[in-house]
């Protein structure tokens, strides 16, 4: 099958149907009960949106290096995908702090508040990126976010009430596999989205 866009939508749609079906088909958790079906999708999201954060750093810095339009339009792809998964992150992780803590809002929880402040960073660098029009500026501004994101999530402190790695370091087999799948077709669903969002650009 060769891969265009209508393709490339599909397969994306088929991602996000077996992600739902391996979430919930997945075990449950000793301490989070069934919540960590929610849990699986919420941190693999949170794991691929860094890495497409951080992808489109690369790409420009890459474009900033080489001056090629190509890199600039990954870069750009990549940014547009990040914020989208970004938003998508933080509404799952409010829903799920509220159905398991009872809020909305748990700023007291080092990880929800890296959360909460990229939420707020990443579209505002988007709208500036569309403000400037310029391949160049727009490179800079990922590369400097993707670093904020790494310095982020290098310089947490240590988890109050969020469970560390409930699902990547259970005892569980089981719960292991589906975590890690999960965060594998997540990855290629973003991957098809960035070579869209770069081929109609």
């Amino acid at each position: 099958m060769r891969l265009n866009k209508k393709n490339g939508l599909y397969l994306v749609g088929l991602t996000g149907v077996l992600v739902l079906l391996i979430s919930l088909l997945s075990p449950a958790e000793s301490t989070l009960g069934d919540w960590i079906k929610v849990l699986y999708i919420h941190a693999g999201l949170a794991w691929v949106g860094v890495m497409v954060f951080v992808l489109a750093g690369i790409f420009g810095v890459l474009h900033l290096i080489s001056n090629k339009t190509s890199f600039s339009k990954w870069s750009k792809s990549s940014q547009k995908i990040a914020v989208l998964i970004w938003v998508l992150n933080g509404l799952l992780a409010a829903f799920v702090t509220k159905m398991i803590w009872g809020k909305w809002l748990f700023l007291a929880e080092p990880r929800f508040k890296i959360t909460i402040f990229i939420l707020v960073l990443a579209p505002l660098f988007y709208l500036l990126s569309l403000w400037a029009k310029d391949r160049k500026i727009v490179s800079i501004l990922n590369v400097i976010l993707s670093c904020v994101v790494i310095w982020l999530y290098s310089t947490a402190g240590s988890a109050i009430f969020h469970p560390t790695g409930p699902a990547r370091s259970s005892p569980n087999l089981l719960i292991r596999l589906s975590f890690f799948v999960i965060v594998g077709l997540l990855s290629a669903a973003s991957l098809i989205l960035i070579w869209i969002m770069k081929e109609t650009d």
